[in-house]
């Protein structure tokens, strides 16, 4: 639980970062102190190599031309949050999206289920399945159609808690410019357990 919890708030952190947030107020949007971010830097190397990208202006804030109606989730990742999507990740969209998954290692097994409304994915720890779908597919999501409709279901209901807050955090920083974020964002909208 501590490593989703961890990854939840380094993305937070990243992003406030290349938004042009000092490491102080990153932190406390992500509810982490400075030192837990020094920590984060001095054992997780890609992170420091991300933190010090953002922090010299990698990203920009420029999404006026972008259609995000028309571009598909992997596009969607590298141009909006800055993140490559592997091809197991893609697998999980390609499954959830009702496609045979674009890409099988020989030690992966895929089997198409008879029901059409269910899906079990079987997937180690830390392949980033929670970050993946539970945030950044449930976003695209979201800023595709700002009435999409989804249940987070997790261990706890902390855990639950945690990927809303990501969620709310991304379409908060991110600022598409062609959607109205302040319909999504609101006081009354954003709440501890749903948006």
């Amino acid at each position: 639980m501590a490593d989703k919890s961890s990854d939840i708030a380094k993305r937070i952190i990243l992003q406030c970062l290349a938004e042009g947030m000092t490491v102080e107020k990153a932190c406390a949007q992500a509810g982490k102190s400075d030192k837990t971010y020094h920590y984060y830097r001095t054992s997780d190397k890609n992170f420091a190599a991300m933190v010090d990208r953002a922090r010299l202006g990698a990203k920009t804030k420029n999404f006026k031309d972008a259609d995000v109606h028309d571009i598909n989730y992997g596009d969607f990742c590298e141009r909006f949050l800055h993140r490559k999507t592997f091809a197991h990740q893609q697998n999980l969209v390609d499954v959830i999206e009702g496609r045979d998954p674009s890409w099988l290692h020989p030690s992966m097994k895929y089997e198409k289920g008879v029901a059409s409304n269910r899906i079990l994915i079987n997937i180690p720890p830390n392949h980033a399945k929670s970050i993946s779908i539970t945030v950044d597919y449930v976003t695209w999501k979201i800023v595709q159609n700002p009435n999409f409709r989804v249940l987070i279901v997790s261990q706890t209901q902390q855990l639950a808690a945690d990927f809303l807050y990501a969620i709310k955090e991304v379409i908060k920083v991110v600022q598409f410019s062609f959607i109205d974020t302040n319909t999504i964002c609101t006081e009354q909208s954003f709440t501890r357990s749903w948006v």
